[in-house]
């Protein structure tokens, strides 16, 4: 029996969106916010590179012991996994991208041959302005950066943006000679260098700042009038400028946006929804995914919660298409155990097939698969009901046989050679172990009693060590297997034997000829909760 009492209610749900002249839109926030800020993620070749608070090696907050600002590092997303922004450099080098000072977005072309990002000037003033700099791809890694001819001591040059399509570097200064506090300029680039600067008329007198160009529209993001309060992102057509409706802006500052797609893209936000962000002082990223009418959602909801009525914090839980392997959905559950959000869209009538993992350390949970087929009216439907991930706490002695769906490893007579069958099996706790790093497992292995008890004994070793092989030649930690034969001394099935020959039918020798897989150690991190 489990010791923890999950309520694990997991709905994918299927509703079909009232036809209305506005269309309705998901804004969810990623699961790589942290308490403190990120901002302005843009996208690089298949992954993507974004701003967040530079801390030190020891993981503390670095400050500008000057202005008291926090500095800030740039972050590469790749796949689901977060890490610091590098760069192969000219040298054959992957170094770091960013400086002990204060980093902002970045921008590149389609191919990643050219990437532009700000960066401070070194200058004779005493604080130092923001410059935008670019490197540019050879054929042995990227360039020295090279300074943008506009940047200064004097004023600040930031938020590049290379619209490739038109061949222009959109940016942001506070020159003395514009028409507000930050307005938005552009350059031809051309020949691997930028031309004459361009004023543009959209500017206010307010500050207008991360310009982005999509589907040839441009949008800013500004606290000019007419914004809801703090600032909000504007799209500009012929020269005239519109407030994004509601959930894109806020009264909270709402800014640098990014197109994946016509209904998909990511915002920065500094408004309270996010599970991180209580006190409106730390920036987030957003999610966002526009919902057309005739779409039904899949949706989903999740709470987590102990038999104690305690939330589940930090839980990872993933969505996968079984159709296409492509991940859905991934987040984590907040510090209230829930994950809500937009998971995909179905065309009418068209099913589709999830799988569902959640993951934690401390604990497992068995994988779910839902089907999901709106009906003719487009109502809820859910073909599995309630999602029931079966959790348990990881604990030493645990038979992971159950637990993991595994079904028991079989050898032919005196082999410890691995069936074709078992490595199906084997795959799964190779799967268990590069998400558990934190179990120690033992594989222990078994024989009929056909023969001697001392030859019995070699041959369940070489069973468990050849399982094992298996799977440490496919974990991260070779040390998590600690292979056991233990003979016949097991049974499943007891047996009469006298030499060569056992009371046992054959199928019932094979019961005993055997690996199984328990847990011999659990070791939680400092941070597991």
């Amino acid at each position: 029996m489990s010791v923890l009492r999950i309520i694990a209610i997991v709905f994918l749900i299927v509703s079909q969106l009232s036809i209305a002249q506005e269309r309705e839109v998901e804004l969810v926030p990623v699961n790589f916010n942290t308490e403190n800020n990120e901002f302005a993620i843009r996208k690089l070749n298949n992954s993507f590179v974004f701003v967040g608070t530079a801390k030190d090696e020891f993981g503390n907050l670095m400050y500008d012991p000057k202005t008291k600002e926090a500095f800030t590092d740039l972050f590469i997303l790749e796949d689901t996994i977060v890490s610091d922004f590098k760069i192969d450099n000219s040298d054959g080098l992957s170094v770091l991208a960013s400086s002990y000072f204060f980093d902002g977005p970045i921008s590149a072309s389609e191919n990643g041959d050219i990437i532009f990002f700000t960066n401070n000037v070194a200058g004779r003033k005493e604080k130092q302005t923001l410059g935008i700099f670019y490197t540019i791809k050879t054929a042995v890694g990227y360039s020295d950066p090279i300074a943008f001819s506009f940047n200064s001591d004097e004023y600040n040059t930031t938020h590049p943006f290379f619209d490739e399509a038109s061949g222009y570097l959109y940016f942001s200064s506070d020159i003395s000679c514009g028409k507000g506090g930050m307005d938005v300029y552009r350059a031809k680039w051309e020949n691997n260098t930028l031309s004459k600067i361009d004023t543009l008329q959209v500017n206010s007198d307010s500050n207008d700042v991360f310009p982005y160009v999509y589907n040839e529209k441009l949008y800013i993001s500004s606290n000019r009038v007419g914004s809801s309060g703090g600032y909000d992102i504007f799209e500009i057509v012929d020269n005239n400028s519109s407030a994004l409706q509601y959930p894109f802006n806020t009264e909270a500052d709402d800014l640098a946006i990014l197109w994946l797609s016509d209904t998909t893209g990511f915002i920065t936000s500094n408004r309270l929804q996010s599970s991180f962000n209580t006190t409106a002082l730390d920036d987030n990223i957003y999610r966002f995914r526009v919902i057309l009418p005739e779409e039904p959602v899949v949706s989903i909801d999740i709470e987590l919660v102990d038999e104690d009525g305690n939330p589940i914090e930090a839980a990872l839980l993933t969505v996968t298409e079984d159709a296409s392997g492509v991940i859905k959905f991934s987040a984590l559950t907040d510090k209230f155990g829930k994950i809500e959000g937009a998971v995909d869209t179905l065309a009418k009538n068209e099913s589709n097939a999830y799988t569902i993992n959640i993951t934690k350390e401390g604990f497992i949970f068995q994988e779910q698969t839902l089907n999901v087929t709106p009906d003719d009216t487009s109502a809820l439907s859910i073909n599995s009901g309630s999602i029931d991930p079966k959790p348990e706490v990881l604990a030493s002695e645990m038979e992971l046989s159950d637990a993991l769906d595994i079904e028991t490893i079989y050898y032919d007579f005196n082999s410890s050679a691995l069936r074709p069958s078992a490595t199906k099996e084997l795959d799964k706790l190779v799967k268990f172990l590069n998400e558990h790093p934190e179990v120690t497992i033992e594989p222990g292995s078994h024989t009929d009693c056909v023969g001697s008890d001392k030859y019995n004994l070699w041959l369940s070793e070489r069973r468990a060590a050849s399982a094992a092989k298996y799977v440490q030649d496919r974990i991260e930690v070779s040390s998590k297997l600690i292979s056991k034969g233990y003979g016949e001394n097991i049974p499943v099935v007891t047996c009469n034997c006298k030499g060569k020959t056992s009371s046992c039918s054959d199928s019932e020798n094979q019961r005993n000829r055997r690996t199984e897989f328990k847990i011999t150690g659990v070791k939680l991190s400092n941070t597991s909760k």
